[in-house]
């Protein structure tokens, strides 16, 4: 994984082990799972994992009866099964493949007695501080007093431009893409306000390496 929802952890845990669980509700019974599928250790020193979870959940689907001729369209209560990979490191951040993964959150607090709930990333303050060091290719802006309300420009080197600069620095922003130095190399991330954030080059960028950059250069802007 290289890109995924991040998740901050209140409170603390050394290590987390696979479990299967079952509860009931109503007539169902419903299994939640996380299946730690390796550990790794960072190039930090730190240690890591990453795994698979899914828990069943009881929905109303629309169904659909065609009888003498007629047909009834009714909603019936199904167990739908949910799914995500995650990576985390104990104690500081559990990372899910999308938004739709961010139940592992709860399913990772029950088992390590820690509350994990979905991070928002500050953007502008991290703009500010990589303003000398970092090329701003895209930026979602709103919020703005003016005629421009809110939107999403591509580029270069963004909030030195001219005639966007005022506009984009007097905006909360929701969307950052930035070409930024680290470890010796270039990278390009994308990251949103929402929690998201992806690498996407270099191609070749392993789970470790996205982790080790999160707790190096985006933890510091999650609240």
């Amino acid at each position: 994984m290289k890109a995924g929802v991040i998740g901050t952890v209140d409170g603390n845990f050394d290590a987390l082990e696979s479990f299967e669980t079952t509860v009931k509700q109503g007539d169902f019974e419903l299994k939640r799972c996380i299946d730690v599928r390796r550990g790794f250790t960072l190039p930090s020193g730190i240690e890591a994992y990453y795994g698979h979870a899914a828990m069943e959940q009881v929905k109303d689907r629309e169904q659909v009866m065609i009888q003498n001729g007629e047909i009834s369209i009714y909603e019936e209560p199904q167990k739908v099964p949910s799914y995500t990979e995650f990576l985390t490191v104990p104690g500081e951040v559990v990372v899910v493949d999308s938004g739709a993964g961010s139940f592992a959150y709860s399913m990772i607090g029950s088992q390590t007695n820690t509350n994990i709930e979905r991070a928002e990333i500050n953007l502008s303050g991290f703009a500010a501080d990589h303003e000398d060091d970092s090329d701003p290719w895209k930026v979602g802006f709103y919020g703005h007093l003016g005629n421009a309300e809110n939107g999403v420009v591509h580029g270069t080197d963004l909030l030195s431009d001219d005639e966007l600069s005022g506009v984009l620095h007097e905006s909360n922003l929701n969307q950052l893409g930035v070409e930024y130095p680290y470890d010796g190399q270039m990278l390009k991330a994308n990251m949103a306000e929402s929690g998201y954030f992806e690498i996407y080059q270099p191609s070749n960028y392993e789970s470790k390496d996205y982790l080790q950059f999160i707790l190096d250069e985006v933890i510091h802007y999650l609240k």
